[in-house]
């Protein structure tokens, strides 16, 4: 249609494509778009790399999803905190923790700071493991220049209740308190 009226696609008219295709879960059209972008001249951006990556994710294709960030370095193009998230994510949601935190540090490496995406994630999963590293997590994000937001302090509350550690809990929650956070009633009292 587009070529009929003489009308060029450009990077806006094939990230949005992609992303669409993403969204409805057809990942490998998706990347027979890329292909064709790339065939067409147009370099993908970020967004366009960004989208991939976040789709291979959803799949649980850590394995391309991970060519595609080296991939994207190699062409000079600097991933985001975005991009490292995905990973992050999906290595926590895999339980591999190792690999997760290898992703966080190739992520501050490159200059990127983690954000409450990144610490969810870990917390979620170190928690799930009955480990307590959350709250040594929880207290090193504020230091790292991204203070908790009131879904991070649920998560840490939460987690900390079930594993039943009343004074973590408790010095947590007043921190959140008095940073003016919102949060669960459960943990009001």
């Amino acid at each position: 249609m587009l070529l009929k009226n003489g009308l060029k696609p450009d990077i806006i008219t094939f990230s949005s494509i992609i992303d669409g295709l993403c969204r409805i879960n057809r990942t490998w059209e998706a990347f027979e778009c890329f292909n064709e972008m790339i065939e067409w001249g147009i370099n993908p951006n970020a967004i366009v790399y960004n989208i991939l990556i976040r789709s291979l994710c959803a799949i649980g294709d850590v394995s391309r999803s991970t060519k595609l960030l080296r991939r994207m370095q190699k062409e000079g193009i600097s991933p985001e905190t975005y991009s490292y998230n995905a990973l992050i994510q999906i290595f926590c949601r895999m339980n591999d923790i190792k690999k997760a935190k290898k992703m966080f540090v190739s992520m501050s490496r490159s200059g990127l700071n983690p954000d409450s995406y990144t610490y969810s994630a870990f917390i979620e999963t170190l928690s799930e493991s009955g480990r307590l590293e959350e709250t040594k997590m929880f207290y090193s994000m504020e230091a790292n220049g991204c203070p908790p937001d009131s879904y991070v302090c649920n998560l840490i509350i939460k987690k900390l209740v079930l594993q039943d550690c009343i004074e973590d809990t408790k010095n947590i929650a007043e921190k959140c308190r008095q940073k003016g956070m919102s949060l669960n009633p459960v943990f009001n009292s």
